[in-house]
């Protein structure tokens, strides 16, 4: 259940590290992966 539990934490830190670093270069997530 721990295993699990960090897991999704670090996929959850993952895309909010994206939408942040996208948000400073002013791209939206979807062109990034487009």
């Amino acid at each position: 259940m721990k295993d699990e539990i960090s897991e999704s934490n670090k996929i959850h830190f993952a895309v909010m590290a994206l939408g942040a670093s996208s948000r400073k270069m002013n791209i939206s997530p979807m062109e990034m992966y487009g």
